[in-house]
């Protein structure tokens, strides 16, 4: 089962990069995207991501985990999901199986994480009993920080505050021209490649209605339930902010 869980976790990596190497012979010489320091100030999960996957592609591990730590904290699940996969099957540092388990546990909590909860139910269902209390204990911790109810509401109000100029430039003078260095403005805004070059200018008003629609989707709490193996935890509105202690593999909605 530990080899089942390693070759399921091995081909992951590779798709939560960032960034799309060339195909062929080019593909060990891509570089990664530059990551624009601009877009740090309105979704620093998206930047910290970046920086942590340039710096891995360039050998600077201990870079790249500290940059997925800050991601991380902003509640990005790839940089949670890419700390679980590193320190589970310790790619370029010591093997911290409890540790990756917690973090894959976060990554996998909203309900469209169905890959996620893949490899953490095979990857938990690998170790040892001992190792499973050991990532429960890490877990319970580290959702105080890092689940979606903190981290989302932190990044959510980060963005909120950022982006008064916007929109009181856009009460101001709805049809003035701007961009953003990074976040390529009226070409899609995308999560993976928008990160590395200078948007085209537009209006304000579309700048700010694309910056919302990227908020919306990144930054809001998805709603539902979240199911690992035989373990569900169902929406409860009226929960108490302060996490409840549970197995990993019971991640809250």
């Amino acid at each position: 089962m530990m080899k089942a869980a390693i070759a399921a976790t091995g081909c992951m990596l590779t798709l939560v990069s960032g960034w799309t190497p060339a195909t062929g012979s080019e593909s060990s010489t891509q570089p990664p995207p530059r990551c624009s320091q601009t877009v740090e100030r309105y979704f620093p999960g998206d930047y910290y991501f970046c920086a942590g996957s340039r710096a891995f592609s360039k050998g600077d591990y201990e870079h790249a985990l500290s940059m997925y730590e800050s991601a991380a904290a902003w509640g990005d699940k790839r940089a949670q999901f890419n700390l679980g996969l590193i320190h589970f099957r310790g790619d370029h540092i010591p093997v911290n199986q409890p540790l990756g388990l917690a973090w894959l546990a976060l990554a996998a909590e909203r309900p469209d994480a169905k890959l996620e909860r893949e490899v953490l139910a095979t990857s938990y269902s690998s170790v040892s009993p001992e190792v499973r209390r050991q990532a429960d204990a890490l877990w319970n911790m580290m959702k105080s920080k890092y689940g979606d109810r903190m981290a989302l509401e932190r990044a959510r109000t980060r963005f909120d505050r950022e982006t008064r100029h916007i929109q009181h430039l856009k009460t101001s003078d709805p049809f003035a021209s701007v961009a953003i260095r990074g976040m390529g403005h009226g070409a899609g805004l995308s999560r993976d490649t928008g990160l590395g070059y200078m948007g085209p200018l537009g209006s304000v008003g579309g700048l700010a209605k694309d910056l919302e629609e990227r908020a919306a989707t990144q930054l809001d709490r998805p709603d539902g339930k979240v199911t690992v193996g035989e373990l569900e935890v169902a929406e409860d509105q009226s929960a108490a902010r302060r996490p409840s202690k549970k197995k990993v593999g019971q991640t809250n909605p």
